[in-house]
């Protein structure tokens, strides 16, 4: 199931002193930005949202015209001036869908890349590659929100987030991401690829200047841990008597933000 590294020198070469060196910075420069490195190309997402596509040697994709609005023009990229693009695609996304949940992850993983931050969040919305195995041996895909380092064990922390009691039942709430992920982590073959690629995603980013995280030792571990966006006491305490404390004892943690925001 190995493969070769994330981005090939090519796309390095583009983003880091070609045509995509501006378009660098200006991502570098957005608190709202972040880049993600799948399979040999670069995704710069705004609030969960994939507003561009970068290659090797074929021209980005932009914003898909499903964002679009009756009213609303598609941007065009011009890499003399991509911020333009860039600002003009985050307002259509916005537009479309406002979901506080985009926004709290984005800010988690910004503010956890520091040398004080306990976790260092080296990649949003993770989904575990299976191109190189049977499709009959394949399972059901799902995403990960946030994968960050735990710098005080070195081991990957796989984050799920959820806002609000809504998202923590049905499809994709607490109980169906924990299935789907126990299912991963429970193979051999994917544990060694996952930290195969967040060495090789780290690598790539410390490169072009998105992060400073050195690698000085192999992971040790896999967690999964939840993280719940509250907004009212009353949905924290029902959280922690349905999922929360059932979870810790199956050894996974969940860590809390208050979305109240309300300076004590």
């Amino acid at each position: 199931m190995s493969m070769a590294r994330i981005l090939s020198t090519g796309l390095i070469n583009r983003l880091l002193k070609g045509d995509y060196k501006k378009l660098l910075s200006d991502i570098r420069k957005d608190r709202e930005l972040s880049l993600e490195i799948r399979n040999n190309k670069a995704i710069v997402y705004h609030h969960k949202k994939k507003i561009l596509t970068l290659f090797e040697s074929k021209e980005a994709d932009l914003l898909s015209d499903g964002y679009l609005r009756e009213n609303q023009v598609k941007p065009t990229l011009d890499l003399n001036n991509p911020s333009k693009y860039l600002n003009a695609a985050k307002e259509i996304v916005r537009s479309h869908s406002k979901q506080m949940e985009f926004m709290v992850q984005q800010n988690i993983a910004k503010s956890n890349q520091t040398q004080e931050s306990k976790y260092f969040v080296v990649d949003m919305e993770y989904a575990f590659e299976q191109n190189m195995i049977a499709k009959e041996e394949r399972l059901k895909k799902t995403r990960v929100d946030l994968v960050a380092i735990e710098k005080e064990t070195n081991n990957i922390i796989l984050f799920e987030l959820k806002y609000g009691l809504n998202a923590c039942c049905g499809n994709s709430g607490v109980d169906d991401h924990y299935e789907k992920i126990e299912k991963f982590l429970a193979r051999e073959d994917f544990c060694a690829q996952l930290k195969s690629d967040i060495a090789n995603i780290i690598s790539d980013k410390n490169r072009l200047g998105l992060i400073k995280f050195p690698i000085n030792k192999a992971f040790e571990d896999i967690k999964m841990k939840y993280i719940f966006a509250y907004n009212s006491d009353k949905d924290l305490e029902k959280y922690r008597n349905e999922y929360a404390n059932k979870y810790a004892e199956k050894g996974i943690e969940t860590l809390y933000i208050d979305t109240r925001y309300i300076l004590k």
